[in-house]
């Protein structure tokens, strides 16, 4: 049986459309791609509290900023050699720069290339959320309450929450940790 013959790779397959090659930046396609801005006169005195600022803000919009830290001294990151180019990584960019002993804020590039998701996907809103209320969850574990009637709680007290079981059996796993340390220790 002879071997089918591949197109060129100049050519689209069949049924398909040829691929454009995507800008170093994408621009945006549709008014929610854009995100309205933080007042960029604040300043933080540590650059957690920039980064919570920002955060904050974000999640009204549906979105997360993680942190970076990039140094000028910084050797230039390695490529990965893949045969795939992600495309799902945000243009959106936003500094904070030590100037003088205060944290500002600048945007690099004001626009997303991906519609808003919910807090629920983000590790970093689950992360701020998840900390202001880690001693009482800690609290209910040890009295026996289970994950699932615990996260069912925070709902109904807050039903804006962006909690999930699974960062409750988190929570739960480093304290069985924590205490696995300390019974180590004696």
């Amino acid at each position: 049986m002879p071997s089918p013959t591949l197109p060129p790779s100049s050519l689209p397959l069949p049924g398909t459309a040829p691929l454009e090659t995507p800008p170093s930046v994408a621009r945006p396609t549709v008014e929610s791609d854009l995100l309205p801005l933080p007042s960029l006169d604040q300043s933080f005195s540590t650059s957690e509290e920039g980064i919570i600022a920002i955060n904050t803000f974000a999640r009204s919009h549906g979105r997360a900023r993680s942190a970076k830290v990039q140094s000028d001294e910084a050797p230039e990151p390695k490529q990965r050699s893949t045969s795939h180019v992600p495309l799902d990584r945000c243009t959106f960019g936003m500094v904070l720069r030590l100037q003088e002993s205060e944290w500002v804020m600048s945007v690099k590039i004001p626009y997303h290339d991906h519609p808003p998701c919910p807090a629920s996907g983000s590790p970093i809103h689950r992360a701020l959320e998840l900390a202001k209320i880690r001693d009482e969850v800690e609290k209910k574990l040890r009295e026996g309450i289970t994950a699932s009637r615990i996260i069912a709680e925070i709902h109904e007290q807050s039903p804006e929450s962006c909690l999930g079981v699974h960062d409750i059996y988190n929570v739960r796993g480093k304290m069985k940790m924590k205490m696995k340390t300390v019974v180590g220790e004696s």
